[in-house]
This record gives structure tokens, C-alpha cells and sequence, in this order.
């Protein structure tokens, strides 16, 4: 299988994860962390109702994205299961499949734990509900699995705000820093990060930061391309700090 895009530090295949799992070298991938698809029943009425946000179309475009509304973790995570010698990941997902994450884990006697990303400038639509204000994000890993000891105290707390860019150039962008702890205190420098839902490329941006390798799966064209012009954006970056 051939890389779609290769630095130095990562690469990034475009292909159906699935499909493209199984065909990487799993000795020195220690870690994933992902963002994959959530699943959404309906749209919501905090949008209608409030006419401030009546063209609001951040739903719409993941209900146009590949499983953006049906998403099934279980043949993920099954594959993932069957290529790590350790399984170890961090998953980003909604309410509505917590509990699947946990079942899936509990069933490979696997341990879990649900941490929290606090978004503390969200979509204010509450119209007969609580804001959407948190992500959830699933943490299974195989007993023995590295856990640092030294890191800052923040970096241990389940709980992350973090801010919501109102300009995105993808629908389900996640903040860089959204990434920060969970590779900090689950990974060496060096190790290699999966994401098999790569996105425009925060988990690769993270790792580069980071000083660890990654692998990205993405399987939409458009969306390689601007993942690419994203690490290339941080690469240049990087390059001018070091000068």
C-alpha cells in the first residue's frame, strides 16, 4: 500500500480505514487517537428555534460526510483489536455511542474510562435541551499499556475546555490542543500515532509538535488535500522557528 502523502515524520494513506488497517506495520504503532464519525438520530431544534442560527450548516455538512449519521464503531475497533499487540486509543464520539464503546471494550476485557472535552464558546442553541457544550472521548487500553508519570498536572485531568474556532475547514475540526494530553501522557517521543479518520490532519500536526511519528487514513480525496496543505503550512512553520 502506498502513501498518498510522506514526510520525515508521518504519512498519510488515502484509503477506506477498513481496508487499510490491515495492510500497515503495527510493531511500532503504540497509540491511536481518532475523531471518527458521531451519530446523529435527528438534526435538532436548537437551531430552527433560534433564528440567529436558522443558516447554520455545521450539521448539515457531517450529515453529508461518508457514515456521518450512522457511524458503527464495532468494525473499527475489531480491526484495530486484531493488528495491535497492545490495544490502546482514544476515541472521540457523542452520547449516543458511549455505550457502545463500552461494551465493545468490557467484552475484550479491555479497561475504559470516558473523559471530557469542554467546549467554552459552543453553538448557543438550547431550545429544550442543555447546550451541546461537551464531546465525549473514550479511552480503552490493554492493562501494561505506557502511562506517563511526568507530565503536568493538567495533562491528568478528564476534564479539557478548550475553544471552538468559529472558521473551520473541516465540519468536524478538532483544535490541536484538543489532541495535546491525550498523546502526551499515553505516548514516547518518537512512537508512532494512528488516526484511521485523519481528517484535515490535527493528529498529524499534533505528533509533529510533539515529536512523535504518525500515520493518517483518510479516505476522501478532497479531504487528503487539505490535510496536505495544512502539514505542509506547519512544516514550512516549523522550519522558520528553528532558523
Amino acid at each position: 500500500m502506498k502513501p498518498y502523502f510522506e514526510t520525515e515524520d508521518g504519512k498519510l494513506y488515502c484509503n477506506d480505514c477498513l481496508e487499510a488497517i490491515p495492510e500497515l506495520d503495527f510493531e511500532n504503532i503504540k497509540l491511536v487517537v481518532t475523531d471518527p464519525p458521531f451519530n446523529y438520530r435527528h438534526m435538532g431544534s436548537g437551531f430552527s428555534k433560534n433564528s440567529k442560527l436558522s443558516n447554520r450548516t455545521y450539521l448539515y455538512k457531517i450529515k453529508q460526510l461518508k457514515n456521518g449519521c450512522d457511524f458503527e464503531p464495532e468494525p473499527m475497533l475489531d480491526i484495530l483489536w486484531t493488528s495491535m499487540d497492545q490495544f490502546y486509543g482514544y476515541f472521540f464520539c457523542n452520547k449516543t455511542l458511549v455505550n457502545r464503546y463500552i461494551n465493545w471494550a468490557i467484552n475484550k476485557n479491555l479497561n475504559y474510562d470516558i473523559l471530557i472535552m469542554g467546549k467554552i464558546n459552543c453553538v448557543p442553541a438550547h431550545h429544550n435541551h442543555h447546550l451541546s457544550d461537551i464531546e465525549y472521548v473514550m479511552l480503552i487500553r490493554a492493562p501494561g499499556t505506557y502511562f506517563s508519570d511526568d507530565e503536568q498536572f493538567h495533562n491528568y485531568k478528564k476534564i479539557q475546555l478548550v475553544s471552538c474556532k468559529t472558521t473551520k475547514i473541516h465540519p468536524c475540526q478538532k483544535s490541536v490542543a484538543s489532541m495535546y494530553k491525550y498523546i502526551r501522557v499515553s505516548s514516547k517521543a518518537g512512537d508512532i500515532i494512528l488516526d484511521p479518520y485523519f481528517g484535515s490532519g490535527t493528529t498529524g500536526i499534533a505528533c509533529r509538535r510533539l515529536d512523535r511519528k504518525w500515520i493518517g487514513i483518510e479516505d476522501s480525496k478532497e479531504i487528503c488535500d487539505i490535510a496536505i496543505e495544512r502539514i505542509k503550512q506547519e512544516t514550512a512553520q516549523y522550519k522558520i522557528e528553528l532558523i
